[in-house]
């Protein structure tokens, strides 16, 4: 019985937008022997950030495989993808990427350099996050300072410029309290 085929587009190192085929009876090599590294199934939520036109385009996803070079991930619906994205795996990594391929609603993305955000730090975010939520703004700044700020001049700089804020907030609000 012939498989059905596939097509996959894919845009190769110098740039040029090319189409293979996969699949049916006439099966080139397939992508995951021409792969620089082996990929581990794994299913993650993920999102993708326009990097080029509008960088507040963001799209959800699934991380369905991944490897140290890169990953592929499912959108869910066809989508017209820019060359380079930044991928945000939920309470993880973030890496810089460029697209390698694509076909209806999953794409081959490859890592650009070491992640902008660690795993490590991802995940530490995200409790601080958490403690934003449950606890306030005092205990996130705590944590935050105990974490240096993740070597972020920002995040330090709105950490400072938000607590400055609760403080005069405060400071009007309980001016009411006077009779």
């Amino acid at each position: 019985m012939a498989q059905s085929a596939l097509q996959v587009e894919y845009i190769d190192k110098a740039g040029v937008n090319s189409t293979i085929t996969l699949g049916g009876d006439n099966t080139p090599t397939s992508i995951a022997e021409r792969r620089r590294a082996p990929r581990t199934q794994i299913i993650k939520s993920a999102r993708v950030v326009f990097e080029e036109g509008n960088p507040d385009t963001v799209f959800e996803c699934l991380v369905i495989d991944e490897s140290r070079t890169g990953v592929l991930v499912n959108l869910g619906t066809p989508i017209d993808l820019p060359n380079n994205l930044i991928l945000k795996i939920t309470g993880g990594a973030v890496y810089l990427t460029r697209r390698v391929w694509f076909s209806d609603t999953r794409a081959g993305l490859e890592f650009i350099g070491d992640p902008i955000i660690s795993e490590e730090t991802g995940h530490r975010m995200l409790v601080i996050w958490d403690i934003l939520q449950k606890n306030g703004l005092s205990a996130a700044n705590q944590e935050l300072i105990l974490a240096d700020f993740f070597g972020n001049k920002g995040l330090r700089q709105a950490a400072i410029d938000a607590e400055a804020s609760f403080e005069r907030l405060n400071s009007i609000l309980s001016c009411s309290k006077i009779t």
